[in-house]
């Protein structure tokens, strides 16, 4: 962190800095999340962007209480901010895990998306089918319930839908769709999954009815297909973190 050219990064009391996502935007701003109240002196709380041009912080409204564990942008302009974890919405709204901020409008607000009580926990991890759509579909979130079990659930008819096939003592730290070699010229989607591609899931998984512990997994819509197995030293199941592709989504 540079704080030479940067404010440095301050706690909510009592708590350490975690700084859980980084993500510049098409005009070279960038938007960071995670658990912290300020940059500076100015209250930024979990979430904040730096204007390049300007050189400087922003906070976007009164930030998001809480922690922010993951940052999408999404729009043909990339001026949607879909922030999730589980935080405080406008000082007002409490326990919301997915909630979208629209940059340089007038009078932005942060909005919840879909029903939070469908939600079962707090969300690690958020996947988008299409880049430029300017709405939730194709959106897909993974994260895991208060009492350890992991959920996976994808946007569908307007508001969030489980996806079944994981056992839920699945980890679940990564969500991503990736291309598949030579798909049909009709697309069809499916449980959230288009016909030209897959989703992959990484962490530490299981697949439903079995508790052999793969680190990611993929999803075609109708069916899950093992993908990875890692090790520790000790020779444990390992836990990937991420996947990174040459493709960051689709558009």
């Amino acid at each position: 962190w540079n704080t030479e050219t940067m404010a440095g990064v301050g706690p909510y009391p009592d708590t350490n800095v975690s700084v859980r996502t980084i993500k510049s935007t098409s005009t070279g701003d960038v938007v960071v999340g995670g658990r912290f109240q300020r940059l500076g002196s100015l209250s930024c709380q979990s979430i904040c962007l730096w204007s390049n041009p300007n050189n400087q912080w922003y906070n976007l409204g009164n930030g998001l209480k809480g922690v922010v564990n993951a940052v999408e942008l999404v729009g043909k302009l990339q001026d949607k901010v879909i922030a999730v974890g589980r935080f405080e919405l406008n000082q007002t709204v409490p326990d919301v895990a997915i909630a979208k901020w629209i940059l340089n409008t007038p009078t932005p607000v942060w909005t919840p998306l879909g029903s939070q009580d469908r939600i079962p926990g707090t969300i690690r991890t958020v996947a988008v089918g299409e880049l430029a759509h300017e709405e939730a579909d194709g959106l897909v979130i993974g994260g895991q319930r208060a009492g350890g079990d992991s959920f996976l659930m994808n946007w569908d008819n307007n508001d969030w839908s489980p996806i079944d096939g994981l056992n839920p003592i699945s980890q679940i730290e990564h969500v991503a769709f990736v291309p598949i070699r030579n798909p049909s010229t009709t697309i069809n989607t499916e449980h959230g999954v288009k016909s030209d591609r897959m989703l992959l899931v990484s962490g530490l998984i299981a697949l439903k009815d079995s508790n052999v512990k793969l680190a990611s997994a993929l999803y075609d819509g109708y069916n899950w297909h093992p993908y990875l197995i890692a090790a520790d030293y000790q020779g444990q199941p390992g836990i990937l973190g991420r996947m990174v592709t040459a493709s960051e989504g689709f558009r």
